[in-house]
């Protein structure tokens, strides 16, 4: 299992089976990433693209840790429980010809704002620009949401363009070198 640490957080790299438990089953994914689920588990935006994921999952099964990374909250210290699955992160696929890939993410609404996607985000920048083929990441957002932008922002990625046919903000993050 792929899996990343930062101080509150542990990324794990989805499988397969994890992308259609978290639509189809959700107490069996929570046992499968060894978490508790929120009320808001899944969030609201997985629903529609996990059916394409779990396509591309079954199509590229070499490409683990270029789709969905679920993201858990550690206990804080001396609490005896498990970690809690708090949104997810990841990449659109793995590397272009180019070297490029797009990054996503999204937490569940209650755990917005504290740091967490940034966190997240900045764990997988990280050991994207350790794979060979990556020299740089994407990402989107819309214009009215602040709190992506500050978040893309903190991660070192800079406004690159407006799409004018999607409506959306792309930012850009380069490799070091």
């Amino acid at each position: 299992m792929l899996r990343l640490e930062t101080p509150r957080l542990i990324l794990i790299a989805s499988t397969q089976e994890q992308v259609r438990d978290t639509v189809l089953n959700p107490q069996r994914f929570a046992q499968e990433v060894g978490a508790q689920l929120t009320s808001e588990w899944p969030p609201k935006n997985f629903h529609p693209f996990a059916p394409d994921i779990f396509a591309q999952m079954t199509s590229f099964p070499s490409q683990v840790g270029w789709w969905v990374w679920w993201i858990l909250k550690r206990p804080e210290a001396g609490v005896p429980q498990s970690p809690v699955v708090i949104g997810y992160v990841g990449f659109k696929g793995a590397p272009t010809q180019v070297g490029s890939v797009e990054a996503t993410y999204e937490l569940t609404p209650s755990l917005m704002g504290r740091g967490y996607a940034g966190e997240a985000l900045g764990a997988l920048v990280q050991w994207a620009f350790t794979q060979p083929k990556v020299k740089r990441i994407v990402a989107d957002t819309t214009p009215e949401n602040m709190a992506s932008k500050r978040t893309l922002e903190k991660c070192g990625f800079r406004f690159l363009e407006l799409e004018s046919d999607e409506d959306e903000l792309v930012y850009l993050k380069l490799k070091a070198g």
